[in-house]
């Protein structure tokens, strides 16, 4: 049975661990494990752990997979801690296998066509961060998952929407995944040691942000998303080319067949 840590325990991970916690033997990290809910506790081995402290209390060395989940946001030395950490690891275990997740984000935001091949075109802060642990990882034996807007059981952009006015952008797409279809994904991976490189998680269907946002807003009886019609900009279209041609089934191919949020 595989071993496989989590490095920050928010909620991808938590998704990831109900829906693989009877098929592996895992284990995380939080920086207070304590106020994490007890169905997770009760589900993985936690640790305290905050990226740049001490890793010895970490059993790095008989882990098969290591899934790095902690985003860049709100740190300004993310990318230091970060390559740091991963020096630490491969030096304890260099043959553990990584799972990076990283975002779209690093494609930027100019109207074009993506896949994995494409040049990484980064303008926010977050994001060149990301390029930057991305180009480290490259050399060694990981997986750099490009996740597109999250959705899940218990989130929804849409809720993000509907209390603002004159929303950019009607007309351009939307690239959104289910974290299902995440998790079912990263299952595949390490169930198997081979293919590692760049993925994009995306549904392979892109409405527009109009209709999409407008359709959800409706089935939730939600009020409808106020955008901005004069705005006729276009964005990025993310293909997952590297899934489709793995002949990776999605349980969610598009984001109309997403199960809704109600809150």
């Amino acid at each position: 049975m595989n071993r496989i840590g989590i490095i920050g325990t928010g909620k991808l991970a938590t998704s990831f661990v109900s829906y693989f916690h009877h098929q592996a033997d895992l284990w995380g990290t939080s920086r207070n494990k304590e106020k994490l809910p007890i169905d997770l506790q009760e589900k993985i081995e936690l640790f305290n752990f905050q990226l740049g402290g001490g890793m010895n209390h970490l059993p790095i060395t008989d882990s098969s997979d290591l899934i790095y989940m902690i985003p860049p946001s709100k740190m300004d030395d993310y990318v230091e801690k970060s390559i740091e950490f991963f020096r630490t690891v491969l030096e304890i275990n260099p043959s553990i296998r990584i799972i990076f997740i990283s975002s779209t984000s690093v494609y930027g935001s100019k109207a074009r066509k993506v896949d994995e091949e494409s040049k990484v075109e980064p303008k926010s802060e977050n994001a060149k961060k990301l390029v930057e642990v991305e180009s480290f990882l490259l050399d060694y034996n990981a997986w750099i998952l490009r996740c597109g807007g999250l959705v899940s059981n218990s989130r929804h952009p849409v809720y993000f929407l509907i209390d603002r006015n004159s929303i950019p952008k009607p007309k351009a797409v939307v690239n959104l995944i289910h974290e299902h279809d995440v998790s079912r994904f990263m299952k595949r991976l390490v169930k198997n040691d081979k293919d590692f490189g760049v993925y994009n998680l995306v549904c392979p269907q892109h409405p527009e942000r109009e209709e999409y946002y407008s359709e959800v807003a409706n089935r939730l009886g939600l009020n409808p998303p106020n955008f901005n019609e004069t705005d006729q900009r276009k964005g990025k279209i993310v293909l997952p080319k590297k899934l489709l041609n793995s002949n990776f089934s999605f349980d969610f191919s598009s984001p109309f067949e997403m199960p809704l949020v109600r809150k």
